[in-house]
C-alpha cells in the first residue's frame, strides 16, 4: 500500500478535498470485504489500478515490485493517455471503455466493476455538470450490457462467478439510484424504486433466425389453407 500512497501523494478526488488514495483503498476494501476476494494479484491490482494512468508509474516498475500478473492487470485497466482527459469527447471515452471490457481478463473486469462502484458512490460529491453525470451513467449502463453479452459466449472462470455477479448487481443498483428521476414521481415512491436492469440492445440469435426462416413457409401455407 505504501507504493500507492507515495504514487498518489498530493492528488485529490474530484471533490477537491478527499485524498486520492481513499479511492483505491475503497476498491480494495470492496473486493476483499464485500466480494470475498483473497487472490493477492487482484487485491494488489485494486490498490494500484490508477498508478500507471494517473501518476506516470511505468508498468515495468510494477512488474519488478509486485510481479508480472499484478502489473498486467493494472495495464489492462489503464486507459491510454490519448483517450483520457476532459478534452476527449465522451463518446470516444465510452468506445474505449467498452472495447476494453470485451478484451481484458475477467479478473480485470472485476476490478473495473469495483472501481466503477466506488466512483458512482462518489458522484454526489463530485462537481460534475448534469451532462457529465448523464454520460457517465449511460456509459455504466452500456458497460454492464457489454459484460453480460460477453458472459454468454466467454464465461468467466468459475471461481470468479459469485463475485462478478454480485459486482454487476451492486454497480447497477448504484447507477439506478444516481439516475435522474421523473419529476412526477412522488417522494414516497422514490425511496422504494427497485434497481432496474439496463436496457441492453437486443442481440440477434442466428440459430433462432434460421429456425424461423425454415418454419415460416409451412406456417404461411397452413394459414392460407385454413
Amino acid at each position: 500500500m505504501s507504493f500507492a500512497f507515495e504514487a498518489h501523494d498530493g492528488q485529490r478526488r474530484k471533490d477537491g478535498r478527499t485524498p486520492y488514495i481513499v479511492h483505491p483503498l475503497a476498491v480494495l476494501r470492496y473486493l476483499s470485504s464485500d466480494l470475498g476476494i483473497v487472490e493477492p494479484d487482484l487485491l494488489c491490482a485494486a490498490v494500484l489500478h490508477d498508478t500507471v494512468e494517473d501518476t506516470g508509474t511505468l508498468p515495468r516498475a510494477l512488474a519488478r515490485r509486485f510481479g508480472r500478473r499484478a502489473a498486467r492487470l493494472v495495464e489492462e485497466l489503464t486507459i491510454p493517455p490519448q483517450f483520457h482527459g476532459p478534452s476527449v469527447p465522451s463518446t470516444r471515452k465510452t468506445a474505449v471503455v467498452l472495447a476494453g471490457a470485451r478484451q481484458i481478463s475477467w479478473g480485470a473486469v472485476l476490478v473495473k466493476l469495483a472501481d466503477r462502484w466506488d466512483n458512482l458512490g462518489d458522484m454526489p460529491h463530485a462537481p460534475w455538470g448534469s451532462s457529465q453525470r448523464r454520460n457517465y451513467l449511460d456509459q455504466t449502463r452500456q458497460l454492464i450490457c457489454v459484460i453480460r453479452e460477453r458472459w454468454e459466449h466467454d464465461p468467466p472462470p468459475r471461481e470468479l462467478v459469485p463475485a462478478l455477479e454480485r459486482a454487476v448487481q451492486d454497480v447497477e443498483a448504484r447507477r439506478t439510484t444516481q439516475r435522474p428521476r421523473s419529476p412526477v414521481a412522488s417522494r414516497a415512491n422514490r425511496s422504494a424504486v427497485a434497481p432496474e436492469s439496463p436496457r441492453c440492445p437486443a442481440r440477434r440469435d442466428p440459430e433462432r433466425q434460421a429456425r424461423s426462416r425454415a418454419t415460416a413457409p409451412s406456417e404461411r401455407g397452413a394459414g392460407r389453407g385454413s
